[in-house]
């Protein structure tokens, strides 16, 4: 799930506009990837989707304030219609072995060693 969260970010900050400042894109972020992740899920789980379908499920989003301990309902993604509709299912980018894998933004003590740059 975090595989994409620099994707997240740049769709956030885009949506908000180049007068946006920090802390509001920070804000529309997060419910960006609240809404992110429940196109993943819907993307990547069959069973999901056809719960979901079925009308035997319901995924909400949701955002928990620390400050307030509040909960702000989001509502289902605007996408759902669209992703329960799609009938195949792709494996995650997060489960590729690192050699079907695109070249990762972020690297680990796993990847091989990188020649500095000059």
């Amino acid at each position: 799930l975090l595989h994409d969260l620099g994707s997240v970010a740049e769709m956030a900050a885009g949506e908000m506009g180049a007068s946006a400042d920090f802390e509001k894109v920070a804000a529309h972020a997060v419910k960006v990837n609240v809404f992110h992740t429940i196109n993943f899920l819907l993307k990547y789980s069959k069973s999901l989707r056809d719960q979901v379908r079925s009308g035997k499920l319901e995924i909400h989003g949701g955002i928990y304030q620390l400050e307030t301990g509040k909960v702000e309902f989001l509502g289902p993604s605007p996408d759902q219609r669209a992703l329960v509709a799609g009938s195949k299912s792709s494996v995650p980018p997060s489960l590729f072995t690192p050699k079907e894998a695109a070249p990762a933004t972020v690297r680990t003590a796993a990847d091989s060693a990188v020649a500095p740059q000059k």
